[in-house]
This record gives structure tokens, C-alpha cells and sequence, in this order.
């Protein structure tokens, strides 16, 4: 990673957000955007004093930033061990990179294709059509090893 790889980073992520916010302030008032922020999760409001939430429920967050943590460390191991493995076994050869992709292609083939019929689960269509789109939907939802019409594969 170069400093002048960070710099060009920098320079386009200012000129997307540059963009984002012209596109945005299409059709409001000269100077005010449509959003205050990229992101919201409502607002938090403090009524005399208070807020809408209290400590304790952060906790349930924490523990959920910590176990993500903890599972991309153990992602990034793996794939560290499994880079070292495979430059010493299979990448100096031609042949083994090859083999190494045609196992690799069937084996999630295999697995894509037989998974559907391991866990068949059909779900029932909705009686009452709301909009247009739903029903746009429904024509593209595949009754893979269900009755067709009635039920869909989840």
C-alpha cells in the first residue's frame, strides 16, 4: 500500500461525495441538501433530559462487534494459512493450478447444485396481490421442488 495509493483514495471517495450531494440538491433550495447524513438510524431524542435509549441496550451491540471481530480474525487466518499452503503445494506447478481450479469449480458446483434438495422448504404465495412489483416478483420465484403456482423454494 503506497502513500500515493491513500492520497488517490482519498481524492475520489471527496469527489463521489462531492457528486452525491450535487445530485442530491437537485430540485431543493439553492445551499440546502436533501439529507444532513450518508447513514441515519432515526433520531435520538432527548426529552427533558433523557434519551430514547439507555446504556444497557448497547450491550447486545458490543457483543455482536466483538464475535464479528473475533470471526474476521479467524476468517483472515485461515486465508493467510491456506495462501501459505498453497504457494508451497499447488502453485508451482501449472498442472496442480489447474487441477486445483477444476476441483475447486466442482466441488461448489456439486455443493450449489445439492443443496436446494437437501433442504427442501416450500413456502406458500400470498393470496392478496398489493402492488405491481409483487406481482413481478412472484413471476420470477422458482418452484424448484414445489407445487407449482401455490409454493416457492425459500
Amino acid at each position: 500500500w503506497a502513500p500515493s495509493l491513500t492520497w488517490r483514495t482519498f481524492f475520489c471517495s471527496m469527489i463521489a461525495l462531492s457528486t452525491l450531494y450535487t445530485l442530491n440538491s437537485v430540485g431543493s433550495q439553492f445551499g440546502k441538501v436533501g439529507f444532513n447524513k450518508l447513514f441515519s438510524f432515526g433520531n435520538f431524542a432527548f426529552d427533558e433530559g433523557g434519551s430514547s435509549y439507555a446504556i444497557y441496550e448497547l450491550i447486545p451491540f458490543v457483543f455482536i462487534g466483538a464475535i464479528g471481530g473475533l470471526i474476521g480474525a479467524i476468517f483472515n487466518n485461515t486465508n493467510e494459512r491456506i495462501t501459505h499452503w498453497r504457494m508451497k503445494h499447488v502453485n508451482f506447478s501449472k498442472k496442480r493450478r489447474f487441477i486445483e481450479v477444476i476441483a475447486v469449480s466442482s466441488m461448489m458446483s456439486f455443493i450449489m447444485f445439492f443443496l436446494p434438495l437437501v433442504w427442501v422448504k416450500c413456502t406458500p404465495l400470498a393470496t392478496e396481490i398489493h402492488s405491481v412489483e409483487q406481482l413481478e416478483m412472484w413471476g420470477k420465484l422458482v418452484p424448484f421442488t414445489c407445487e407449482p403456482g401455490k409454493e416457492y423454494n425459500e
